[in-house]
């Protein structure tokens, strides 16, 4: 807890028994400017609720003593009005945890492993739903005390009035009069509280004494409204008011279902702007509103979009994932070139009604997955999507024309392009260069990143993102990542041999890749053919990558225990897996320039600090990549990055240029 923070300070009370998960969200609620309480249990969480009357509780389900349903439903009992909201945390695919949760009195959910690009805005935006509905609901209820025949004793809407002359029938419609004056009867009897409900009105009527009875009268509109708001926190993301995660995959079930059934496909795109994953101000996020707006009035052209029934308004045909992607359903038509048009039609309403989306200086920010040829099921479908968007080669910024290809290109022509890059394997086109990795305080070259170049005859020079992206396209990923490896591996070991200097050699892999059941395997027996140090090659995954499925993470596990190097790239662009952070050892995070620059804005600093605070627990080494000014690097020193790469540093070189590079920079720091 920070003892220096004002008394007015919001109190947040934390549980959870993962210390990890613990100390990162506290970071990040401190970071959002609360004081936090943080205890490991369910039995101390309700001593602490009693004792300290936090502003926001977070209680993890799966705890010892008592869980965090059991918890909530103990502070329920011993609060109840003057419950402060309850955010109950439970893994992604726990939907039992959700409905248990919001049954014992938690006002939302929160999925783990959490986004916290997005988590200081939907805590605020807790708060204020809970102040203003604890407002509504303080007003609204009319309470009246009454006796067995009828006569009113007390009525809250009209305290200052003499009642005790007054009936029931006097001051209620005669019907919903004569219904509560039944339950009355029936309750005075019995002892037993009663529900008594009569056209709009719903009413509660307990006993106070053998001759009176209290009546807790609500309007049906406040119920309808309350159930709203209800619907609203469990579906909808908090920014945008679209549908969530939770809403857009019992949607995409329902597709998928049908669409199996009568042998269809369905495409789902995957838009990742810039603007959803910055700290909003009212003016961003107003302008956001406007662009949403515009897109989703567009939108409603395309029949063959998939919508969601938010509300018995129309129905929405966006839907915003984990605060950070937005993501559209289409089901295809049979032929690919009618699918192509689609896609291309749903990219040129984005780029018309929303171009501020799409002005990411690397990278398209769209990716593609189709059902059943990428993925089968709503979860991996939408994974596979999102992995598209975020581009696993996106730091890589030469300046170069790109190749305008699309997923759904045509049979024809993918056939055409599998040749061309077959033959190129073939003459010796492609190949790799290597951007250094650079100590920040020393400037030595302590790694490199490889990166796929592809000298085309015709289109000329091709970076690794168009490469990867034909060979994603023609089905030769496969052959182009080993082809790549063995490169790669093999240029590791040539610089072993000539310096005594060890500089490791970082690949990108793929999702593809690592799901393969023998890639480990095969990964492991090139390094034993070379003779390389598993510890001089690093694979860099995407952080996404960590949280894909079982299949991924056996991968890691097993590059890990034979001792090959794992980079995490993209930190913070995903969700944080934490069940990985601690079964795996990773020796580097990589924060991107973008998430660098965010960081300038006062309280926008919170994913670098979350990074550096990660590094320094895990004992990994923090990367800056994608530097391009001394700003940024400096920047990038005065938020704990151990190393750094990037455009400003060096660009990615030819093997021998890089080997000159490496020598003049050691000559540099010895000489300084």
């Amino acid at each position: 807890m920070n003892s220096e923070r004002k008394p007015s300070t919001p109190l947040a009370l934390l549980a959870d028994d993962d210390a990890l998960q613990r100390t990162l969200m506290e970071r990040a609620l401190v970071a959002a400017g609360y004081r936090v309480v943080a205890v490991d249990n369910g039995r101390s969480a309700v001593a602490e609720v009693l004792a300290h009357a936090p502003d926001i509780i977070f209680l993890d389900v799966q705890m010892p003593e008592l869980t965090g349903i059991e918890a909530c439903r103990e502070i329920h009992g011993k609060l109840g009005d003057r419950t402060p909201p309850i955010v109950v945390v439970t893994s992604c695919d726990r939907d039992e945890d959700i409905t248990d949760g919001f049954a014992a009195g938690a006002c939302d959910y929160l999925i783990k492993p959490v986004n916290w690009t997005v988590f200081k805005h939907r805590v605020n935006g807790w708060l204020a739903a809970h102040q203003l509905g604890h407002e509504t609901s303080a007003a609204a209820p009319r309470t009246l005390v009454v006796t067995r025949d009828g006569s009113v004793l007390s009525d809250s809407a009209h305290p200052d009035a003499t009642a005790s002359a007054n009936l029931l029938a006097d001051l209620l419609q005669p019907l919903l009069a004569e219904q509560l004056q039944l339950c009355v009867r029936k309750v005075l009897k019995s002892r037993i509280p009663a529900n008594c409900t009569f056209a709009e009105w719903d009413a509660v009527v307990q006993a106070e004494g053998r001759e009176r009875a209290r009546i807790v009268l609500k309007c049906g509109e406040q119920r309808a409204s309350t159930e709203a708001d209800m619907f609203k926190l469990a579906y909808l993301d908090p920014r945008t008011e679209l549908p969530n995660r939770h809403l857009f995959e019992k949607t995409a079930q329902q597709t998928l279902t049908q669409a199996r059934l009568r042998g269809m496909s369905v495409t789902l795109v995957c838009i990742a702007p810039e603007v959803l994953r910055t700290s909003g101000t009212p003016r961003a996020d107003a302008a956001l509103q406007r662009s949403l707006a515009k897109v989703l009035a567009e939108l409603g052209a395309i029949d063959a979009l998939v919508a969601h029934k938010v509300t018995a308004e129309e129905p929405v045909r966006l839907a915003c994932i984990d605060g950070s992607y937005l993501v559209l359903l289409l089901q295809d038509p049979p032929e690919s070139e009618a699918r192509a048009r689609l896609v291309a039609q749903i990219i040129e309403i984005v780029k018309r009604a929303a171009p501020e989306w799409l002005q990411r200086q690397h990278s398209e920010a769209i990716g593609r997955a189709g059902f059943p040829r990428d993925a089968d099921s709503a979860e991996s479908l939408l994974q596979a999507a999102i992995l598209a968007a975020l581009d696993p080669s996106q730091n890589d910024s030469v300046r170069t024309r790109r190749l305008n290809l699309d997923q759904d290109v045509p049979d024809h022509m993918r056939d055409d392009l599998a040749a061309e890059l077959t033959a190129a394997l073939d003459r010796g086109e492609i190949c790799l260069h290597y951007q250094p990795r650079l100590c920040v305080k020393t400037r030595r070259v302590l790694g490199a990143e490889a990166l796929l170049r592809w000298q085309h005859p015709l289109r000329g020079p091709l970076v690794a993102r168009e490469l990867l992206r034909i060979a994603e396209l023609t089905g030769l990923t496969a052959r182009v990542t080993t082809w790549a490896l063995s490169a790669a591996i093999a240029q590791a070991a040539a610089w072993t041999a000539q310096r005594p200097t060890r500089i490791p050699v970082s690949v990108n892999i793929s999702a593809t890749q690592l799901a393969r059941a023998d890639f480990a395997a095969s990964l492991i027996a090139m390094l034993a053919e070379s003779g390389l140090d598993p510890a001089l090659l690093e694979i860099e995954v995407s952080e996404i990558y960590l949280n894909v499925n079982d299949a991924i993470s056996a991968q890691l596990l097993e590059l890990r225990t034979a001792g090959v190097g794992l980079i995490v790239d993209d930190f913070g662009h995903g969700r944080i897996a934490l069940s990985a952070l601690r079964r795996l050892r990773i020796d580097g995070f990589k924060v991107n320039h973008a998430t660098l620059r965010e960081s300038h804005s006062p309280g926008d600093s919170g994913i670098y600090d979350l990074a550096a605070s990660i590094a320094r627990v895990r004992h990994a080494v923090l990367i800056g990549k994608g530097i391009e000014s001394a700003a940024e690097l400096a920047l990038a020193a005065s938020k704990g990055c151990d190393q750094a790469q990037g455009f400003h540093l060096c660009q990615p070189l030819p093997a021998v240029e890089f080997e000159r590079f490496v020598h003049s920079t050691a000559s540099t720091a010895a000489a300084g």
